[in-house]
C-alpha cells in the first residue's frame, strides 16, 4: 500500500467511497451525496502543506483516502485540525484506514499543529478504536448533535496533542 497526495484523477474514486458512507452509514452526517465537482472544490482547500488530503493506493486503485481540514475558520484555531479518513467498503477490515490516519497524525506533528481533532459518532466503533490506538483521547461527547437514517446522533470527541508543538506555539506566540 501506498499513501501520497491526492490529486484530481482521484476525484471519481474518492466521491464513490465518500459518497457509499453518506448513503450507508453515520460516519458521516452528510445525507447529501456529493459530485466529483463538489470533491474537486473540497480537494482545492487542501494544499501540500499544511491541511493535505492523501490517498492510500493499493495494486494501482484508491482504497481509502483521508485528510487534515480547519477544525474552524477562526484564526484563533490554527493552532488546530480535524482528521477524517473514509475506506471502501470492500477495503474495511484491512488495515487501511489506521495507516491512512497514522499517516495523517504523524505529518499533523511535524506539521506544527499543537492538537489534532478526531470526530466520531457514538456507534462508530471501529473509528474510536482506531483513534485510541493512535494516541488520541477522549475529550467529552456532543449528545444528539445530529440525526440520520431514523436516528439521534452523539458525536464523540477525540483529541491528540503534540507537546513540543503546544510548548513551542506559546513559547513563540504563534503556531
Amino acid at each position: 500500500m501506498r499513501i501520497r497526495p491526492l490529486t484530481e484523477a482521484d476525484l471519481p474514486a474518492v466521491t464513490g467511497i465518500y459518497n457509499h458512507a453518506v448513503r450507508h452509514t453515520v460516519a458521516t452526517l452528510d445525507t447529501e451525496e456529493k459530485t466529483v465537482e463538489a470533491m474537486a472544490d473540497w480537494l482545492a482547500h487542501h494544499d501540500e502543506r499544511r491541511y493535505v488530503a492523501v490517498g492510500a493506493e493499493r495494486g494501482g486503485r484508491l482504497v481509502a483516502y483521508g485528510c487534515l481540514s480547519p477544525f474552524a475558520s477562526r484564526g484563533g484555531y490554527r493552532v488546530s485540525a480535524e482528521v477524517s479518513v473514509y475506506v471502501a467498503p470492500d477495503s474495511q477490515g484491512a488495515g487501511v484506514g489506521p495507516a491512512v490516519c497514522a499517516w495523517l497524525t504523524d505529518y499533523a506533528g511535524e506539521a506544527g499543529f499543537t492538537t489534532v481533532l478526531g470526530l466520531a459518532t457514538s456507534t462508530n466503533k471501529v473509528s474510536i478504536r482506531m483513534l485510541e490506538r493512535l494516541g488520541y483521547e477522549r475529550g467529552g461527547a456532543i449528545a444528539r448533535i445530529g440525526y440520520k437514517h431514523g436516528e439521534l446522533i452523539d458525536l464523540e470527541v477525540y483529541q491528540r496533542f503534540y507537546d513540543d508543538n503546544i510548548e513551542r506555539c506559546l513559547q513563540e506566540g504563534r503556531p
